[in-house]
């Protein structure tokens, strides 16, 4: 399979290799909680020091990545889009879709970098992460709220400070649990009159705000958006394998891969 992005192919020949394993995100946004619960038992921690332990760092990286194609799938509505967790760091994870020109079909994929904030300053946590540090310009550079430590964000605060500042990176988002309100009374309208399910989904939903290059955000429920998935019906995984790919059906293996 080829990869078409902006990136040059040589900096992707690890993508290349036979075995290569891409997810649906979908993994990655439900069986994270599976993960937290693991280290949070494991260490018989809170959730403040779950959440920040080591040992779930890399499913943190999962996490977002997942969230990020789930969101661009929402988005484009062009089809699905998946994730891989390469076996070197960086990039921290990578995300793709499959696009077919008539002809051949090829991978559009994007790298992504994730930082996470833990009550700092944001522009200020940006600057630094990209200060010294060379990465590709298709790169996505993903910031992960703690809402907890973090509190309220002015999104669209941060989104003029960071446009107006150079950058090595073209593409910066926020990714946070919640939805994005300007005030409490929009909340509290959102939930007139909803049953306790919905209001008890509205807060499962999770938002990936864009601050640059443009202003957008797109918010998705975990549970509607992977309907499909956890009724077995849409592809799980598929294998990269040289010029050719399993992806065109269900894959019945012995020892399935596993991305956690």
């Amino acid at each position: 399979m080829k990869y078409n992005t902006e990136m040059s192919n040589s900096h992707l020949s690890y993508l290349k290799s036979s075995g290569t394993t891409w997810f649906n995100p979908c993994n990655g946004i439900i069986m994270f909680w599976d993960e937290y619960r693991k280290v949070s038992l494991k260490y018989n921690i809170s959730h403040q020091e779950t959440w920040k332990h080591r040992d779930l760092k890399r499913a943190k990286e999962i996490f977002c990545a997942s969230i990020v194609a789930k969101s661009i799938e929402c988005q484009t509505k062009k089809g699905l889009w998946y994730i891989m967790k390469p076996k070197n760091d960086p990039p921290d994870a990578v995300v793709g879709t499959i696009v077919n020109d008539g002809k051949n079909d090829s991978m559009q994929v994007r790298e992504v970098e994730v930082v996470e904030i833990f009550g700092e300053n944001i522009t200020e946590l940006i600057v630094k992460k990209l200060t010294g540090k060379f990465y590709e310009p298709n790169t996505i550079l993903v910031c992960f709220l703690e809402p907890n430590e973090s509190g309220p964000v002015n999104v669209e605060k941060v989104a003029k400070e960071i446009q107006n500042i150079e950058t090595s990176l073209l593409n910066i988002f926020l990714v946070f649990p919640g939805m994005f309100i300007k005030n409490v009374s929009d909340l509290e309208k959102e939930l007139e009159n909803k049953s306790e399910e919905e209001r008890a989904r509205y807060f499962f939903k999770y938002t990936l705000v864009q601050v640059k290059p443009i202003y957008t955000f797109e918010t998705i429920d975990p549970i509607q958006a992977c309907e499909s998935w956890s009724k077995g019906e849409e592809i799980n995984f598929y294998i990269h394998d040289n010029n050719k790919q399993h992806n065109k059906g269900p894959i019945h293996l012995e020892n399935p891969p596993m991305l956690f």
